[in-house]
């Protein structure tokens, strides 16, 4: 029986010792590549996302719309043809049946080019619309770009929180497995109680279970850094330790929030669409009234003659014209119109309403970043002391149990304020470094690699 015991217990150690190396390996895992700094990862994160990329792909096609208005407003059109007909009977030589035949005299020339002069501004609304699209996309983008900078930079500092938690574990189940074993050597001396046996033993086993879902939670944590750079999930990565975070003093609110009004993305972007779709009502507008449209035209024209005497005589090949028009719709056609300028003003206003609705957003962003960053310093702070605190105490608490003058209970508690107190630094400092670059996003900073 007694066999039977040791041989459980031997098989259990040697299973927690596995556990042990296998945490080890994911907190200190090496590979070729060098260790990632959050600039080089953040950097890689943005080159090959997905939807920076479509946003790029965004700017070019607004770009290409703003380059073509530009052309079909001030390039002249030109067109040239050549007219025969090699089979059948022609209309212009007495429908005489033709089969094949491609004589110069039955192939008619014609050449135009048409110069838009004046059309009431609609290639001017046209080009300003493309325009405003084109920045559009680019404040688009730059808001994307901020907050996939934003996830990375939280990956970054996930995975090295849930590692330092990991390593924290690891050493707490050292410290736990020593304080079985000393329990144990105590009780046999007579200096322990069997419940002080049974309590750290049960101790054991709970940090047992937190090794388990922290080595889990670190490799959930290792896939999303991975899935961010295109890597195997589970590939092991090595980063750099996480710097101490700059101090940042933030503004008062009242300049924030004017900073923030005049550079985030978001709002300008906001601002560039309500101007778009003004400009649209003004066209469905000017649409409701009679429009004149004024252009130049060139023509060249060498007619098929089929042998014939030409009937063209009196009329230039050459002749060019500038035209007026002056049109203006009627009945069914100005209901129409009515309706579009209806629903383009309907536009509008909804798009004055999303500008507010972005704008209270941000302020809501703003004051809460700014309280967030302010809350998270002084949280910072306290989190090192307490650190510092909990590991001198923890250390006094255990040579005081050793010497027999301290409780199982007054050991468990002060060793588990240690742990709390280590985790609550790394989560601390992840919380602070976020916090800083979610106070610049909210200021409308540009996002940058440092």
């Amino acid at each position: 029986m007694c066999l039977n015991h040791s041989l459980a217990g031997a098989t259990n150690k040697l299973k927690i010792k596995k556990l042990i190396l296998a945490a080890f390996c994911i907190v200190h895992s090496q590979t070729a590549q060098a260790a990632w700094s959050p600039e080089a990862y953040i950097k890689e994160v943005l080159r090959l996302s997905p939807e920076l990329k479509t946003a790029q792909s965004k700017i070019q096609r607004n770009r290409s719309q703003k380059i073509s208005a530009m052309a079909q407003a001030w390039l002249p059109t030109a067109d040239a043809q050549a007219t025969t007909t090699p089979y059948g009977h022609g209309p212009r030589n007495n429908y005489a049946f033709s089969n094949g035949d491609f004589h110069p005299d039955r192939i008619s020339y014609s050449a135009t080019a048409s110069l838009n002069l004046f059309n009431s501004f609609k290639d001017l609304r046209a080009i300003k619309t493309a325009r405003l699209g084109w920045r559009s996309a680019q404040d688009e983008r730059q808001a994307i770009r901020n907050q996939i900078a934003l996830k990375a930079l939280d990956a970054f500092h996930d995975l090295h929180l849930k590692r330092k938690a990991l390593e924290v574990i690891a050493k707490d189940h050292d410290i736990r497995q020593e304080q079985s074993d000393l329990t144990r050597a105590l009780y046999q001396q007579g200096m322990r109680s069997l419940f002080d046996v049974q309590k750290t033993q049960g101790n054991l086993y709970s940090s047992e279970q937190r090794l388990l879902s922290a080595t889990n939670e670190t490799r959930i944590s290792l896939v999303r850094f991975n899935l961010l750079i295109d890597q195997p999930p589970l590939q092991p990565a090595e980063i750099e330790p996480a710097s101490e975070p700059a101090q940042t003093q933030p503004q008062e609110s009242g300049p924030a929030l004017e900073t923030a009004f005049n550079n985030r993305p978001e709002m300008q972007q906001a601002r560039l669409l309500t101007e778009i779709k003004r400009i649209a009502m003004r066209q469905k507008g000017q649409d409701l009234f009679p429009t004149l449209a004024v252009k130049g035209d060139w023509n060249w024209q060498d007619r098929a003659t089929f042998g014939l005497p030409s009937n063209d005589s009196g009329i230039p090949k050459t002749n060019y014209q500038v035209s007026a028009v002056i049109s203006y719709a009627f009945g069914l056609g100005h209901i129409t119109q009515w309706q579009d300028y209806t629903q383009a003003r309907a536009g509008l206003n909804e798009a004055e309403l999303a500008q507010q609705e972005t704008w209270r957003r941000i302020q809501e962003e703003v004051i809460a970043t700014i309280l967030e960053l302010n809350r998270l310093k002084f949280t910072y702070d306290i989190a090192l002391k307490k650190e510092a605190l909990t590991k001198e105490s923890a250390a006094f608490v255990q040579e005081r149990y050793r010497l027999g003058s301290s409780g199982i209970f007054e050991l468990v508690e002060a060793q588990q304020d240690m742990l709390d107190a280590q985790v609550e630094r790394v989560s601390a400092l992840k919380q602070y470094h976020l916090a800083i670059a979610k106070y610049k996003i909210a200021l409308g900073e540009p996002w940058t690699e440092k």
